[in-house]
């Protein structure tokens, strides 16, 4: 594996979490809220904690 494509990986992966953000989507934790606060994704804690069991 040549060094370019890892480094495309973590480029690609930080445009996809930023693409996701931007539809809404929101953190499943309070833990994902501060991880991607750490890695600058996101200012602020946006986690919605919620006890909805889904039927499918």
């Amino acid at each position: 594996m040549d060094l370019s494509n890892i480094v495309f990986m973590f480029i690609y992966n930080r445009i996809y979490i930023n693409g996701l953000l931007e539809k809404g989507y929101i953190p499943a934790s309070e833990a994902d809220s501060q991880i991607l606060i750490s890695k600058n994704f996101i200012a602020s804690p946006i986690y919605q904690d919620s006890d909805d069991d889904f039927d499918f």
